[in-house]
């Protein structure tokens, strides 16, 4: 009887302590952040560059919320459908972050972060049989969240994106 009271009483005196192999990714600092940045956003134009539908869907898993994913992938795959029809054919060479803030939390607690990014993109875009280069530059604010162990882009809200140069 004795045993069962002393069960009783754990039971109740039973508190949350962390546990130190929780693998869940903490809020990043800055320096984190900008490089968590940096790979998620190489991953969605490595997706953009793959020669398969499935290829593109797998690379976009890697980096992309799964919500986004289908997103992302639908629009990949409209500018594939006209490639195979003999449309506009585009293709990215070299993005460069030129500019990116990490901007302050809206919660204390939250885990996620956002920045402010603006990037170049250079390109060619062929159709017609002739071919244009493009340098274009994008503005958004790019919501990165913890999906299990692995950072992932949730949210993409252009701000801004114009075509700085390019042949004619």
């Amino acid at each position: 009887m004795g045993g069962l009271a002393a069960l009783a009483t754990l039971r109740t005196c039973v508190v949350p302590i962390h546990v130190p192999w929780d693998r869940t990714p903490q809020r990043p600092t800055e320096h984190e952040a900008r490089a968590i940045f940096e790979h998620v956003h190489t991953g969605i134009y490595k997706a953009v560059q793959a020669e398969s539908e499935s290829a593109v869907y797998d690379l976009l898993a890697e980096v992309v919320t799964p919500e986004l994913v289908p997103v992302l992938y639908l629009d990949i795959r409209q500018s594939m459908i006209l490639h195979k029809e003999g449309g506009v054919v585009a293709r990215v060479h070299e993005t460069e972050i030129l500019a990116m803030d990490v901007l302050p939390p809206r919660e204390a607690k939250a885990r996620w972060f956002e920045v402010e990014a603006r990037w170049r993109v250079r390109g060619r875009i062929g159709h017609f049989g002739h071919t244009h280069h493009r340098v274009n530059e994008v503005l958004a604010r790019v919501t990165v969240v913890p999906v299990g162990e692995i950072w992932k882009i949730t949210a993409i809200d252009v701000l801004d994106e114009e075509r700085v140069s390019g042949d004619e």
